[in-house]
């Protein structure tokens, strides 16, 4: 289970009861990238119904959480290859070269855009820019059988 190093990089190393340790924690760093999206997937799916304050804050709870769990996942990756284009071309005599991939790219907007949500999910949590005063109108609103309509009340 796990990867396995080739035995002409371990020759290279000189050090093979390193590179087990690596693998190990390199098997945990992949590991949480599917455990980060699957937060994901959970954090936009609970935000489709934000009917209530309740779910409005396990929204939040999940995307706050999700945020820092992935931007410990960036920081690794960051690490992992500035770490590798530092240190694998003196190892190899220039004949490999660490390269920026399109994975890393994708986990930074990942990160972006779910700091972006914990933003936007906050502003009617917390009540700021008068989304509150909106929101609480609407609902108020709603369970008296009034308008469905949440603007409604804004625009008076």
């Amino acid at each position: 289970m796990g990867y396995e190093i080739p035995q002409t990089i371990l020759d290279i190393s000189g050090y093979p009861e390193l590179a087990d340790a690596v693998l190990k924690g390199l098997t945990v760093l992949l590991i949480l990238h599917p455990i980060v999206a699957a937060l994901s997937l959970i954090g936009a799916a609970t935000s489709l119904f934000l009917d209530t304050h309740a779910m409005l804050i396990i929204s939040l709870v999940v995307t706050i959480f999700n945020s820092f769990l992935s931007s410990i996942v960036l920081a690794a990756d960051l690490a992992i290859i500035i770490i590798a284009q530092d240190r694998i071309p003196g190892l190899t005599g220039g004949s490999f070269d660490i390269e920026w991939g399109d994975g890393t790219w994708m986990v930074l907007i990942g990160v972006a855009l779910s700091w972006l949500g914990v933003i936007l999910l906050s502003i009617p949590v917390c009540g700021c820019c008068g989304a509150s005063r909106r929101y609480r109108s609407w609902e108020a609103k709603r369970f008296r059988g009034g308008s469905s309509d949440p603007f409604e009340m804004a625009e008076r």
